[in-house]
């Protein structure tokens, strides 16, 4: 009898060792899962221009005067549209 309870608790034993090794290897393929998807992710580029180009223009309307800052807009309007028709 006694060799019956100690044979149950070494398959016990063996069970729980088996069932925590599948839980890690488990932990593992869904860790390397997630990994191929981040190496395997996208780049984004955001064109920065514009916002520069309108940092630039609140600059100079807070340095130059009303007038020559109007003028200087219209003039840049008239380029954008001359390259705009070539």
């Amino acid at each position: 009898m006694e060799f019956l309870i100690e044979y149950g608790l070494f398959l016990a034993k063996i069970v729980t060792v088996i069932v925590a090794l599948m839980i890690l290897i488990g932990f593992i393929f869904a860790n390397r899962e997630q990994l191929k998807e981040r190496v395997q992710g996208h780049i984004s580029v955001t064109r920065l221009n514009d916002r520069y180009e309108q940092f630039k223009d609140t600059l100079l309307e807070a340095v130059m005067e009303k007038h020559e800052f109007a003028h200087r807009k219209k003039q840049l309007a008239k380029e954008k549209k001359l390259k705009k028709r070539l």
